[in-house]
């Protein structure tokens, strides 16, 4: 085996500063906000680096599509629900730029805490949104099924649900703007119930895979943000 010596660094090669180009510079550096100063104010004292920089893309794509009327997609996960974001997400839809979104909704709280409802065997068994929720989405009650998405939100507020103002999906029903339900059957605690109609539940997100598809045909020019 070869026998490695330390390194000499006496042979290393430097360079001045003076030579060297630099990102960096004090004038680009954060400012920290002071009292009575705007959200503006703060937003343009941010260092234009990396993540900043991200977001300063994203915010011009955003403004460019919604003046050129092209479609802006947001696709979303439960944690951005669950943590409180929906107020944000329905500021957007009325600018015209889901089982936590049904239980804001109905109950005004969501998110249980899975170790405890694991351990007891009762992890997602709320009656009220077993029931609630599959029933919005029977065959038996839509005879004529506009997608998952659609039937959620008007059953919602069908049923003067107490906080469907805070709802994403009540919200784009009444907007008539398409909020798109994609299931993986057996991924959400829902399925496991008596009150469950495979065939419109199927039937229900097959129709919001098609108006999804159907969007996004149309999305030159325009944004899909990926989010949680």
């Amino acid at each position: 085996m070869k026998k490695y010596k330390p390194i000499d660094l006496s042979k290393i090669k430097t360079y001045s500063a003076k030579k060297r180009k630099t990102k960096v510079e004090l004038n680009s550096f954060a400012k920290p906000a002071v009292k009575g100063s705007s959200f503006k104010k703060f937003y343009n004292s941010l260092p234009k680096f990396l993540a900043v920089n991200s977001l300063d893309e994203v915010v011009k794509a955003i403004l460019s599509a919604h003046k050129k009327k092209r479609p802006v997609i947001i696709g979303i996960g439960a944690h951005v629900i669950k943590v409180g974001l929906n107020p944000l997400i329905i500021d957007l839809m009325k600018k015209k730029i889901v089982i936590h979104d049904f239980e804001i909704a109905t109950l005004g709280r969501t998110s249980e805490d899975v170790a405890e409802g694991l351990e007891t065997g009762m992890f997602g068994m709320v009656e009220e949104t077993l029931r609630d929720f599959n029933q919005s989405i029977s065959v038996s009650e839509y005879k004529d099924p506009r997608g998952m998405g659609y039937e959620l939100g008007e059953r919602l507020i069908q049923m003067k649900a107490p906080h469907r103002e805070l709802s994403i999906l009540a919200t784009g029903a009444e907007l008539d703007m398409p909020v798109t339900v994609h299931v993986a059957i057996g991924t959400d605690t829902v399925h496991m119930s008596p009150h469950v109609d495979p065939e419109a539940l199927g039937s229900a997100t097959f129709t919001d895979f098609r108006l999804f598809s159907s969007v996004i045909c149309d999305l030159e020019g325009g944004v899909y943000l990926n989010i949680g």
